[in-house]
């Protein structure tokens, strides 16, 4: 359904370098990457200034292993000037996906000084890929002040409370990311959740849990 929207949308407009963009995101979720591969190149061409969907491109390709086609992306992203909070934003998550996290803080920092606040999200993303989770779960706060129904940054802090075994703090995470409106990772925090009651020693908890996990997973496959 996203598909036929942008592509409706393009229709109407050719050079609608947002469509395009949104487009490609929809081709990879339904995993076809060549078209979403032609689509970001059209994105790109459109709007060659937009940092921010540069590294939205970038991310993209790396995360469906297109390591080839993504280094261009970060190339150019990189070169793109500017002093501005969103130039700062767009090279800070470029570096932090290319692993350099230490140009990524840098940048990230000099966004949230310009009152960005999405940088919040991307510092705490930095800070965990290092093994950082006390840091990471100050910024996923931060960030969760004025984005209260992230449910992928919920789940984040509920992973985290789990690895320092708080497993009553993760479960709290993890319910209330499956208590947000427009939920998109249902499964991850119901799975997370029941892990927790296992650590906890509570398994008549975790084997109901898992029960009517497994019944709705029809239903879940489909929200996934």
């Amino acid at each position: 359904d996203a598909v036929e929207t942008y592509s409706a949308i393009i229709e109407y407009d050719k050079k609608n370098a947002d469509a395009y963009y949104l487009r490609g995101c929809a081709y990879m979720s339904a995993g076809q990457p060549d078209d979403a591969a032609a689509d970001f190149e059209h994105a790109a061409e459109y709007e060659k200034d937009n940092g921010q969907m540069y590294a939205g491109i970038y991310e993209q390709l790396v995360m469906a292993g297109l390591l080839d086609e993504a280094a261009g992306y970060l190339e150019q992203g990189l070169k793109m000037q500017g002093d501005s909070a969103s130039a700062y934003l767009s090279r800070g998550r470029l570096y932090f996906i290319s692993g350099d996290y230490e140009k990524a803080e840098s940048e990230l920092n000099a966004a949230l000084d310009k009152k960005e606040t999405a940088a919040n999200l991307y510092l705490g993303r930095v800070f965990q890929a290092q093994g950082r989770n006390e840091e990471a779960k100050s910024y996923y706060e931060a960030y969760l002040e004025e984005n209260p129904n992230d449910s992928k940054v919920l789940y984040e802090l509920g992973q985290i409370a789990f690895e320092n075994e708080d497993y009553e703090q993760a479960i709290a995470w993890f319910e209330e990311g499956m208590a947000c409106k427009n939920i998109i990772n249902k499964r991850e925090l119901w799975a997370g959740k029941i892990a927790a009651l296992e650590h906890m020693g509570n398994f008549d908890s975790a084997k109901q849990e898992m029960e009517v996990y497994l019944q709705e997973g029809n239903e879940l496959a489909l929200i996934v």
